[in-house]
């Protein structure tokens, strides 16, 4: 049967959904949930999610987000904003056509590049390592005619425990024995420990926020992206934030989401009078023992640049096991692009552009 791509419409909403539960392969950021945050969050986007069908079937899935520019141009990544990651992902026992659905795919993504004026496209893929996302990143090679531009390390911790063990004692065996003290020492504290979901909570989140990225110089998500999370997903359900109080005062807080058998540790914030006693280790710690207890099994720790490397030692001592994910990138219209580079990258705030180590080469080869 010939593999047929289309454009997601409503009508395809409940079959791409049944896909993604269906397959290992699929995280939080395909969501149609996630969709819908990024379309609130991120101005002048639109979406283009294409399936491939084998005879009516999903096999196949391609999400896309296009970002419109005032220059009538744009900017195309799978998937942009913090963390998120995208690219084909493909049914397993349609792997041996692959090679079909990839090639349906690339002609329809090139008459959307071209019907849109695409100046940059972005691929993300997802932190997996499988024999069937080799196959796809092959794929991607072959069709930028290159390596990945780009890659970041991403940590993930096994938080499954068998039926009828102590989760508790059965994690701490699992992290680093310097964890094992962080953790004793901050239980030893005895914050309260709870999760709320309500708007106030997203505001205090948000504000501790700001302050712990104005110390370390980082960029801030502002209040908008917090309520827009919580006006889109369902609490409880699809995330918790987590807080730890001594005396009635915040000493930390941290935003996870939930997505099938994964947690995404998303904001950890913490008040700086409280580092020394270490709230934000006890709320992970409780955070991990409640997820593994509701039959999650991995705590997605998320991207860490290689130059991280006291961020990277940090999640590895709590167990966590690395995985490379890879940025393909590819630039349609390089004269353009430099000679307008800080403009668009302004413009196009929480897009892939390129990678920064790739301006100045193209600068000197465009002039």
């Amino acid at each position: 049967m010939t593999i047929k791509v289309k454009e997601m419409t409503s009508q395809h909403e409940n079959d791409y959904e049944a896909f993604l539960n269906e397959h290992e392969n699929s995280m939080l950021y395909y969501s149609l949930s996630y969709r819908k945050f990024l379309l609130k969050t991120l101005k002048n986007t639109e979406s283009k999610y294409l399936l491939a069908f084998n005879n009516n079937k999903i096999v196949a899935v391609f999400a896309l987000i296009i970002k419109h520019l005032k220059s009538k141009k744009t900017i195309i990544n799978a998937l942009p904003f913090y963390g998120s990651h995208g690219g084909v992902i493909i049914n397993k026992n349609f792997s041996h056509k692959s090679q079909e659905i990839m090639n349906n795919f690339f002609f329809k993504l090139s008459d959307l590049i071209k019907k849109y004026n695409t100046i940059s496209l972005t691929i993300i893929t997802p932190p997996l390592k499988n024999s069937d996302q080799e196959i796809v990143s092959q794929h991607y090679s072959n069709y930028f005619g290159q390596k990945p531009a780009d890659h970041r390390i991403n940590q993930m911790t096994n938080i499954s425990v068998e039926s009828g063990l102590d989760v508790e004692k059965v994690l701490m065996s699992r992290f680093h024995s310097k964890t094992r003290n962080m953790v004793r020492k901050a239980l030893k504290a005895e914050f309260y420990i709870n999760h709320d979901e309500q708007l106030s909570s997203f505001e205090e989140l948000c504000q501790l926020h700001h302050k712990n990225m104005k110390i370390i110089g980082g960029k801030a998500k502002s209040m908008r992206v917090f309520k827009n999370i919580y006006e889109t997903f369902s609490p409880n359900k699809d995330y918790r934030i987590y807080r730890a109080s001594m005396n009635g005062k915040t000493a930390a807080m941290m935003l996870i989401f939930y997505y099938k058998n994964c947690c995404e540790y998303y904001t950890p914030v913490i008040h700086q009078t409280f580092r020394l006693q270490q709230p934000l280790t006890a709320i992970i710690f409780n955070a991990m023992c409640d997820a593994s207890k509701r039959n999650y099994s991995l705590w997605n720790w998320g991207g860490t640049w290689e130059s991280q490397e006291s961020v990277h030692f940090f999640k590895k001592r709590w167990g966590a096991k690395d995985i490379l994910y890879y940025y393909y990138n590819i630039i349609f219209d390089k004269k353009y692009l430099s000679k307008n580079i800080n403009h668009i990258i302004k413009e196009a705030d929480n897009f892939y552009v390129l990678p920064y180590s790739k301006i100045e080469d193209l600068a000197n080869e465009c002039f």
